[in-house]
Parts: structure tokens; C-alpha cells; sequence
């Protein structure tokens, strides 16, 4: 699996997710919300210039990484400075394969379980499996596109399914930055960039993934395949947890059977068993008794006439125990074979029940995931929504005020030193310094304010920053009301208007 993703930049968010730099609170914001797994991040790791394995280093970011990439090249980032970037300036890729097979190479046959959220995964250490892949398609990276260009080569094993994450710049050549360039190509044709991704597919499987038994995935317009909504996917497992739900049943019917056939299979056995045993009696008996007679006979003793006769009684006899000993015997390896036929059917069924019911457990955990992925993703989803129409809300509000504020004459002095003068005069940069502030830019929020007619930190409280337990809208709140303090002038008059 190799998904590419052109990007018009990478921010800080991004690198901390990447990069896991995140305080107790925000890894615990992600537990609730997402597939992560805590006991689970000792095993993450980067690989750096040179093809070395170590811990993530969180002392940069990625934007950072990216600035100082670019001022080597001696260029300038063509979005820096616009509100809506609009160029392709980075590339990043997740690679990975089938769970299973990660998995192994993760973990080996250590005990874990990835869809559980409850599991302590601390115990495990990462094989060198992982590593050595990780690292054949960091090779491969650095062959295609240049090792001076990867930013960020991060693994995580930390999620329900192990995969890599690779930043890279798309840098030409003759060191110009070039998406289209790089990945296109220069009919830009939407043609010729899915032959591209087609060959890239091809070659990372040929070169590296066959080697570790990662099998490539078909091309979607061959087999028309499409993406699921996270509603179909849980459909789609209720409907596989039914199946297997029903095939559970069904094998335990089996095996019920199985366990009967087995009993009378074992009875069988037993008396064939008892059967030979006591005809193998029989006949050492009557073949002792026989050289007895032969002993006498040789000797001249008795009767010879009734010796012989009793000597043909036994022969007789004797053929007819060894027939009958041979037809128990025969029988004997049937059943035995039955037996074993029996036996290894019903271990194959339990083996089969096993999984079954592993894999129903599995797949009921991942419906419950993605439920509260669901329940997540819908409250975050809500919360933007909140924000877009807050923020379309505000434009009108601000437009409705200052057409309307003229018209009031004297009553317009209710509105002084209120927010709602201060946003609808100077809203815009009241939103930049409310911004620095958040973003916990203080000596630039300062800046900010004394450069655009505002006195800075004139508020007679310091400023703290974000409280532990603080939530985002109080957090913005009292940011937006200190930037406003800040953005006054410094004597305390009032703002010409």
C-alpha cells in the first residue's frame, strides 16, 4: 500500500501527529478519538540521513525542517505570505501492507491485539523485521527522489496497523521545486500522472515488498474497486459478523457430531482391540499345546494313533484362529484409520471455531472503534461546523454595526469601549494578536500590538497562558480579551475613528 498525498504546506499540527510531540492532554484527547495506543509508543521510530534507526526527535518540526531544506536550496517557499496557499509544496506518503503480515514483521508471535483499547502493549519489543523494511523503502525513497529531499521518515506502530510516514520535498534535478515536475510529469495530463503512480506501485512492489512478502494490491480501475463510507465498512463487518456468526454455529453443530463419531470411533477401536488380544491368546495356547503333542509323538508316548489325531484338531484349529486373528487385525487398522480421520476432523473444526470466534470478537471490536470514531469525528465535525458559521455569522454582525452605528448620533456612546466597537473597527487585527497569543506567541503578539496602534501588554494581570484544564472556547475567550487590551493605545485614548 502506497498512498501519496500532494500538499500546499505542512503545519506544526501535522508534524506533532507525525511526530507524536504531544503533552498528556492532547494524547489523551487522542486515545478517546482515535486508534492509538500508548503502551504502544516506546516502539515508534524515524529513520534519518544514512539510513539510521532511532527514537522520533521531537526538538524540530517539520515546517522547520522544510524552511531549512529550502534556504540550503536557495528558495523561496511560493506560498509564504498568502492567506490561501496555493502551490503544491510537499508530498506525504503512508506506506504499508496488509495487517497481518505487518503485524508479524512488527511483532512477531509476541501477545498483542491492536483493536483492543484496553490491552498494556508495554511488554512488547520491536522486531528487526520492521526495521529492515522500514529501512528498504527508505532506500527506495532516497532512490527516487533524493535523500537531501526526505524531511520526515517516521514509523508507527502505535496504531492498529503498522505503516510509515514519508515528507519529502518534490525537488527537481536542477534543484527547482516542482510537484508537477516531480510526480506529473510534463505533459501534465491526468493520463500520464496515473501511469506514474501505476509505475511507482510497481517498482516499490518489485524492488522491496516482495521481499518481505507484502503482495500489491490491484489496481482500482481494473477491478472498478471503490472507497466504503465508515457507515458502509459497519455495515459491512455487522453483515461479515453475521456470517461468522453463522458459521460458528454450524461448527459447533459439527463438532458436536465429531465428538460422538469420535466416542463410538474410540469404543470401536477398543473392542477390535480386546478381540485381537485375546485371539492372540488363543492361538499361542493352541500352538503350545500342539508342540506339547509333537514332543510326545517324537518321543514314542501314548496313543500314537489319537496324538496324530489331536495333532490334526489342532492344526485345524490354529488355521482357523489365525484367519480370524488376521480378518481383527484388518478390521483393527480400519477403525484405527477411522479413528485418526475422525480425530483429525474434528480438531480442524476446533481450530476453525477458534477463529471464527476470533475473528467475530475482532471485527465487534472494530465496529465498536469505529463507533466511537464515528462519535468522535461527528462532535469534531460539529465543532467546525460551529466555527464556519460563527465566523459567517461575525462578518454580518461587524457589516450590520458599522452601517447601522452612523445613524445612532448621540446614542452612539453606549457602544464605546465595548467589544463589539472594537472588533467592528479594528476586528482584523484584533484576530491577528488573538492568534499569535493562542499559537502562545506572546513576544510576537506584542510586537504585533504596538505596531498596528495598540500599547502591547498593558493589562495589569501577566499573562499566564493556557490553564491544564482550560477548554478551547474559554481559551479563546480570554485570548481575544487580552488582545484587545494589548491593541488599545498605549495612553489610553480613544481610537480615531
Amino acid at each position: 500500500m502506497m498512498d501519496i498525498r500532494a500538499c500546499k504546506g505542512f503545519t506544526v499540527q501535522e508534524s506533532n501527529e507525525h511526530r507524536r510531540n504531544w503533552d498528556g492532554h492532547r494524547w489523551e484527547r487522542a486515545l478517546h478519538e482515535g486508534n492509538y495506543d500508548l503502551t504502544r509508543q516506546h516502539l515508534n521510530f524515524e529513520i534519518v540521513k544514512g539510513g539510521k534507526i532511532q527514537p522520533i526527535d521531537k526538538s524540530k518540526t517539520i515546517p522547520q525542517m522544510m524552511k531549512e531544506r529550502l534556504a540550503a536550496l536557495g528558495i523561496k517557499d511560493p506560498n509564504e505570505g498568502k492567506l490561501s496557499p496555493d502551490r503544491r509544496t510537499v508530498v506525504e506518503m503512508v506506506l504499508g501492507g496488509n495487517r497481518e503480515r505487518m503485524l508479524e514483521l512488527a511483532f512477531g508471535n509476541q501477545d498483542y491485539n491492536t483493536l483492543s483499547h484496553t490491552k498494556d502493549h508495554s511488554h512488547l519489543h520491536r522486531m528487526p523485521e520492521i526495521e529492515e523494511w522500514a529501512k528498504d523503502v527508505y532506500d527506495w525513497c532516497c532512490r527516487k527522489w533524493g535523500e537531501d529531499n526526505i524531511l520526515s521518515f517516521v514509523a508507527h506502530l502505535d496504531e492498529v496497523n503498522p505503516h510509515l510516514h514519508c515528507v519529502l520535498l518534490p525537488i527537481t534535478p536542477d534543484n527547482k521545486l516542482s510537484y508537477r515536475k516531480v510526480f506529473v510529469g510534463e505533459q501534465n495530463t491526468q493520463q500520464e500522472y496515473r501511469q506514474r503512480m501505476l509505475d511507482l506501485h510497481t517498482s516499490l512492489a518489485e524492488e522491496v515488498n516482495d521481499k518481505w512478502g507484502l503482495s500489491r494490491g490491484d489496481d482500482i480501475y481494473e477491478t472498478n474497486a471503490r472507497h466504503r463510507s465508515t457507515e458502509e465498512y459497519k455495515r459491512d463487518l455487522t453483515h461479515e459478523c453475521n456470517l461468522l456468526e453463522n458459521q460458528r454455529s454450524a461448527l459447533e453443530e459439527s463438532i458436536q457430531t465429531g465428538r460422538a463419531e469420535l466416542a463410538s470411533a474410540r469404543t470401536k477401536v477398543r473392542a477390535l482391540t480386546t478381540m485381537v488380544t485375546n485371539k492372540e491368546h488363543e492361538l499361542e495356547n493352541a500352538e503350545e499345546e500342539l508342540s506339547k503333542v509333537n514332543a510326545s509323538i517324537s518321543r514314542g508316548e501314548g496313543d500314537v494313533e489319537q496324538l496324530l489325531n489331536h495333532k490334526r484338531m489342532l492344526e485345524a484349529k490354529i488355521e482357523q484362529i489365525k484367519e480370524a486373528l488376521a480378518d481383527k487385525r484388518e478390521k483393527l487398522a480400519e477403525a484405527d484409520k477411522e479413528y485418526e480421520r475422525v480425530k483429525k476432523t474434528l480438531n480442524e473444526a476446533t481450530e476453525q471455531l477458534k477463529e471464527k470466534t476470533q475473528a467475530i470478537v475482532q471485527a465487534e471490536q472494530h465496529i465498536h472503534a469505529l463507533g466511537q470514531q464515528t462519535k468522535a469525528a461527528s462532535h469534531i465535525l460539529r465543532s467546525n461546523y460551529d466555527s464556519v458559521i460563527k465566523a459567517a455569522l461575525y462578518d454580518n454582525l461587524i457589516g450590520d454595526f458599522q452601517q447601522k452605528a452612523p445613524l445612532l448620533n448621540a446614542d452612539k456612546a453606549v457602544f464605546d469601549d465595548t467589544v463589539l466597537q472594537d472588533f467592528s473597527e479594528d476586528g482584523k487585527n484584533l484576530f491577528t494578536c488573538t492568534l499569535l497569543l493562542m499559537t502562545d506567541m506572546v513576544d510576537k503578539a506584542t510586537d504585533f500590538a504596538q505596531t498596528h496602534g495598540g500599547g502591547g501588554n498593558t493589562s495589569k494581570l501577566p499573562w499566564r497562558g493556557r490553564d491544564k484544564d482550560e477548554d478551547d472556547i474559554t481559551w479563546a475567550r480570554r485570548c481575544a480579551m487580552h488582545a484587545r487590551s494589548m491593541m488599545k493605545p498605549a495612553s489610553g485614548a480613544k481610537r480615531k475613528r
